[in-house]
């Protein structure tokens, strides 16, 4: 049975992974560049701690777990350590740049797959999307879909992915985000107004609250290193100022126009 390596097993996306490989019967190793994290976070969940570079070397499959605007460096710093018969894989929001890096910096005969978990780490894995990105070799393929067999899989290209995100994330968080700031600005006492709320408005705030819940790192490198976040989000803004210019000229039979045109959209969709 494959040893399972989680570099950066010590955060909440890691330590899920890691209870997840464990209750399937496999040998967990954690990492983090504080081996006394490691070490402490193993202890309490029945887990083995090593370093970066002694978990490379000693595991099968290996998958990095790190924040996003460390992943690159990460992986140019360790690929080179697995063996040469191991799985790569990552646990990221982003694929394109993950992907790409340990084909580049690992061994020619190590397989490369990126992974995707579509939820966060307080759902269980069981049940929920993961997407997949097969970028190098195909012997661990039937093994990823034995052990996640449990879950939805989606197998994508990494750029399919990455403009995904893009209306997925960034089309959520952006507006969420920008929302928030103007109420604040407006000065909103959000207890007094939810009295007035419709049921479009509570789904609304909640949607925002969740987005708010989340860790503010993770979400802001999903909109600055997506290649193709720009896009989405100039496309946001200029549909938010012609929606203006037409309120703020009061063209009723424009705005009708519009609507039912975008209404039309969402049917065919």
């Amino acid at each position: 049975m494959f040893k399972i390596g989680i570099v950066g097993g010590t955060g909440k996306t890691g330590i899920q992974f890691a209870r997840f490989f464990k209750s399937k019967g496999y040998e967990v190793f954690i990492s983090h560049y504080r081996l006394s994290k490691a070490r402490r976070i193993a202890k309490k969940e029945g887990l083995k701690a090593l370093t970066n570079e002694e978990l490379m070397k000693k595991c099968n499959v290996v998958f990095f777990s790190v924040p996003i605007f460390k992943t690159e460096q990460t992986i140019k710093q360790l690929a080179p350590l697995a063996n040469a018969s191991a799985l790569l894989s990552d646990l990221t929001s982003l694929k394109e740049m993950s992907v790409k890096a340990m084909l580049k910096y690992s061994n020619p005969n190590v397989e490369v797959i990126g992974l995707h978990p579509m939820f966060g780490p307080a759902v269980p894995i069981n049940g929920q999307n993961i997407v997949v990105v097969p970028g190098k070799g195909k012997k661990f393929i039937p093994w990823i879909r034995q052990v996640f067999k449990g879950s939805k899989l989606i197998f994508s290209t990494a750029e399919e992915h990455d403009k995904m995100m893009t209306v997925v994330q960034c089309l959520v968080h952006f507006p969420s985000i920008t929302t928030a700031m103007a109420m604040k600005r407006l000065k909103v006492n959000l207890a007094k107004v939810e009295k007035f709320s419709t049921p479009v408005y509570r789904e609304r705030i909640e949607t925002i609250r969740r987005v708010l819940s989340q860790t503010p790192e993770l979400y802001g490198d999903i909109e600055m290193y997506n290649s193709h976040s720009g896009k989405a989000i100039d496309a946001f803004i200029q549909s938010n100022n012609e929606l203006w210019t037409i309120i703020k000229g009061k063209r009723r039979s424009k705005f009708a126009d519009l609507y039912k045109e975008l209404a039309d959209y969402y049917k065919k969709s």
